[in-house]
C-alpha cells in the first residue's frame, strides 16, 4: 500500500490536497448560513442544529449525483483536442484552488456565496484558459445560469 501512496503522481497528490482544503473552506462558509438562523432564533440549540446539519448534509451527499454530473461531464469538453489529460487535470486543480480562495476570501469578508457555482466559475475559467472558449459546453452552462 505504502508503494501506492509513494508512486502516485505529485500533481494527483496536489489534486487531492485541494480537493479536502475545498471541502474544508466549503463547509465553513455553508455551516455559518446553515446553522446561524436556526440557532439565533432559539428553534433549536447549538448542538442540535449542527447535529441536525451534520445528518442532513450526509444524507444530501447520498441523494444524487445531478450535480456532480454537470460539473463533471456537462460544463467543459474534456476529450476535445486542444485538451491532453494532463492539461485536465491542471485545470481540475486551478478550479479547486480558485474556488477555495474565493470562498475563503468571501467568507472572511463576511460575503454570502455559493461553493457549487465558485467551482463551476474556477472550472469554467481554467478550461477557458487552457484550451479557449470552444472547450466550453454551451448548454450545460446555460442549466447553471438558469
Amino acid at each position: 500500500m505504502l508503494e501506492q501512496i509513494v508512486s502516485l503522481s505529485p500533481l494527483l497528490v496536489c489534486v487531492v490536497v485541494a480537493a479536502l482544503l475545498f471541502d474544508f473552506v466549503n463547509g465553513w462558509n455553508d455551516s455559518a448560513n446553515a446553522i446561524a438562523t436556526i440557532v439565533s432564533t432559539r428553534v433549536l440549540s447549538p448542538l442540535k442544529a449542527v447535529g441536525l446539519a451534520a445528518v442532513l448534509n450526509l444524507v444530501g451527499a447520498f441523494s444524487g449525483t445531478a450535480v456532480a454530473s454537470t460539473i463533471t461531464k456537462g460544463l467543459v469538453n474534456t476529450s476535445h483536442p486542444s485538451l491532453t489529460p494532463d492539461m485536465v487535470v491542471v485545470i481540475v486543480l486551478a478550479a479547486m484552488l480558485g474556488a477555495m480562495f474565493w470562498a475563503a476570501w468571501m467568507t472572511i469578508l463576511g460575503l454570502p456565496i455559493s461553493g457549487s457555482h465558485s467551482l463551476i466559475g474556477g472550472l469554467c475559467g481554467a478550461a477557458v484558459a487552457a484550451g479557449g472558449v470552444h472547450v466550453l459546453i454551451a448548454p450545460g452552462i446555460l442549466k447553471v445560469l438558469i
